[in-house]
């Protein structure tokens, strides 16, 4: 009877897979360090361009062009970092789904959900850095005519809208940070578990 009671429970209980391997624990701690620092980096990048849209704002409706230009300059700075953080971000997210897919076919692990969330995350690296450069061709393309002073209201408007725009990105790019935060806890959790 105790054998059969004993039977049960380890069939009725979760599976939870044979033991992580410890170089996998390793490399998912090392994960979690990584994404820490990658969200606080996020959050610093997020919260310089909120101050150079601000500087914009308050330039513009100051009629300030000194203000303005100077705005505009750490913008274009700020685009060009987060341009070539952008092309990093893929790079790393591209060899995130290759390790997935290494330890997906590796011995005893049959769980898929880890190189389907790594595919999902580089998508959404591919598509937001190929929205960034669209939005920073459009500013671009906006500059000579805020240089010379023949920007109309609706260029203004329209360059206000890019802004916002970017500033909704870099703050999707703050919450992705924090979600695959999460997603490497889990999987860290999980790895003690085994």
């Amino acid at each position: 009877m105790l054998f059969t009671a004993s039977l049960l429970l380890s069939l009725t209980t979760a599976y939870a897979g044979p033991p992580a391997h410890p170089a996998e624990r390793a490399h998912d701690r090392q994960e979690v360090r990584q994404d820490q620092n990658e969200v606080m980096s996020d959050r610093v990048d997020a919260a310089r361009l909120h101050a150079c849209i601000a500087d914009w704002h308050t330039a513009r409706t100051s009629k300030n062009d000194a203000a303005e230009r100077a705005a505009d300059a750490c913008l274009e700075g700020w685009l060009r970092s987060e341009l070539a953080e952008g092309h990093r971000d893929v790079q790393d997210a591209r060899a995130e789904v290759h390790q997935s897919r290494v330890e997906a076919a590796g011995p005893g692990r049959d769980d898929q959900r880890d190189v389907r969330d790594d595919q999902r995350d580089l998508e959404r690296e591919r598509l937001d850095q190929a929205r960034t450069r669209a939005i920073a061709a459009e500013l671009r393309d906006l500059h000579p005519k805020f240089m010379n002073n023949t920007a109309t209201p609706g260029d203004y408007q329209h360059k206000a809208d890019l802004l916002r725009e970017l500033d909704a990105l870099t703050q999707r790019e703050v919450d992705l940070g924090v979600r695959e935060l999460h997603e490497d806890n889990r999987e860290l959790r999980e790895d003690r578990r085994r």
